[in-house]
This record gives C-alpha cells, structure tokens and sequence, in this order.
C-alpha cells in the first residue's frame, strides 16, 4: 500500500510537470483525478483496517474494503485451505488486497457477493488474505465440524 501511494504521488508531480507545459488546464485536471485516486486508495485501507473478515456464530461476514461484501452462512462452507494454485474459472473471486491471496475459501454452493457500483458476483471459491492464516483455518473447520 505504501509503495502504491508513494508512486502515486511521483507519479502525479511528473506528469503534472509533463502536461503543464503543453495546457495548465489538463495538467490540473490530471492532478485532481489524482488526488481523487489518492483519496480513495487510503479510503479503501482504511475500510478493511476498520473492517475485517469477521467470523460470527453461524456465518462470516466477507468484507474487503469497498470493494467486495457478503455474509457467508458456515454450513456453506466446503473447505479452507492455503492457496497454492490459484483456480481459474468464472466462480473464483479473489478478495485479497494486492497479488495472490494466502487462502482459499471453497463452498457448496454459489453465493453472491456484492461489489463497487452494484455489481453482483455469483462464486463458489473466494480468495482472502487475512491476518492469522492458521488461527481463521482452525476456527472455520470448528465451528463447520
């Protein structure tokens, strides 16, 4: 997340620098959208600091950032495991913030989960990166057992 914001902010002040000497007005504007951006990276972490995946008596609730949102019934819950191959089908949503995500969440059946601007995703296989890995792991197969 740091490295992203530092580039960010590079980023902007070259191409501000860049655009203002062919129109001020686009450079400005660039610079806004930038802004703009900046803004709603350090919104989205601060989202999934202040909102993590939480597991309640019989369901979890998914929430990564703004992006991805769902409640998870546990009895819909199939298996979770480390991620080493990542699926590659229509049903596989990952959730993790950057790259691969350190879990693998297979369900029964299909749910849906809920994203930016109302779009709506049907999977039965979520990616997630969370914290403690081995303690999620070990309270999932508790309370499905």
């Amino acid at each position: 997340f740091s490295v992203i914001i530092f580039l960010l902010i590079v980023e902007t002040t070259i191409l501000h620098i860049v655009v203002a000497q062919y129109s001020q007005q686009w450079a400005f504007i660039l610079t806004g959208l930038s802004i703009y951006c900046f803004l709603w990276f350090v919104g989205d972490y601060h989202e999934i600091r202040l909102q993590p995946v939480v597991i309640y008596n019989n369901h979890f609730h998914l929430r990564s950032g703004i992006r991805w949102k769902s409640k998870i019934a546990l009895g819909n819950i199939k298996s979770v495991g480390k991620s080493e191959n990542l699926p590659e089908d229509k049903m596989y949503l990952n959730t993790a913030i950057l790259g691969k995500p350190g879990l693998i969440v297979h369900l029964h059946y299909p749910v849906t989960i809920n994203g930016l601007f109302g779009i709506k995703k049907q999977v039965n296989k979520i990616g997630l990166s969370v914290d403690e890995e081995a303690a999620f792991i070990n309270e999932i197969e508790h309370r499905i057992a």
